[in-house]
């Protein structure tokens, strides 16, 4: 049988249990149940509110973050397009300048896939890429008409061009668009927040009273997360 150390995700859990166990035993030997316990109702409506407040600000979060997604998308769309036209309209030259052309944008293509799409995910633009598209557009410009018909079609393909240069600027600037730290931390720790908030009650099984008590540490330092998101969302 082989054995596999634990993933990442795992060893910060545990660790996230321990610390969060360590704090549940600071809090019972400091005596804070009980000083608390006779809140415990008004604790609970608190922990309620705060709890409502937190789910829309992730809910609207999540909102803008699922929306960025869809204009990328919509951009990508945008830019295929372009170019889809623009080869089409490229098989009535000659066949040179055609040929030309389709090479540039094969290799414009392809770094874009293997290599652009990488780079803009981790938040820088590529070189590369960059180059490929002026030497696409240099081959568009560079088309020598032979005759009056493929004169219109040049004129016609340098204004796709330049559409194409405009969807492809757009979809990189959308690309390298961020949330702010803060909402982006606020989706990333919601995710061990619940573990954060049950675990007194799933491991030692307390009287509600201590519940709703034992929360208010957590509840305030994540009521502090939700004031700066909501700061950066609105700003």
């Amino acid at each position: 049988m082989e054995w596999k150390l634990p993933s990442d995700k795992v060893r910060k859990l545990v660790g996230a249990l321990a610390i969060a166990l360590a704090l549940y035993g600071c809090l019972r030997w400091a005596g804070f149940y009980e000083f608390a316990s006779r809140d415990a109702e008004g604790l609970a409506t608190l922990t309620q509110f705060l709890g409502d407040i937190y789910a829309v600000l992730l809910a609207f979060t999540i909102f803008v973050i699922w929306g960025q997604f869809t204009e990328v998308e919509n951009c990508v769309i945008r830019e295929c397009n372009s170019f889809d036209e623009l080869l089409r309209f490229s098989r009535y030259l000659n066949a040179d300048d055609a040929a030309n052309i389709r090479r540039a944008v094969k290799a414009y293509r392809g770094q874009v896939l293997d290599h652009e799409w990488q780079a803009l995910g981790d938040g820088r633009r590529d070189r590369r890429t960059e180059e490929l598209f002026v030497q696409f557009i240099n081959a568009v410009v560079e088309t020598t008409p032979r005759n009056e018909t493929e004169q219109a079609i040049r004129v016609r393909l340098l204004d796709m061009a330049q559409k194409a240069s405009d969807r492809r600027d757009e979809r990189a600037a959308k690309s390298l668009t961020r949330i702010p730290p803060a909402p982006a931390a606020l989706v990333t720790q919601s995710r061990a927040g619940p573990v954060d908030l049950r675990l007194p009650v799933s491991l030692l099984g307390h009287r509600r009273s201590l519940l709703h008590a034992g929360r208010l540490p957590f509840v305030s330092l994540q009521i502090a997360g939700v004031s700066i998101s909501w700061v950066s969302l609105t700003s």
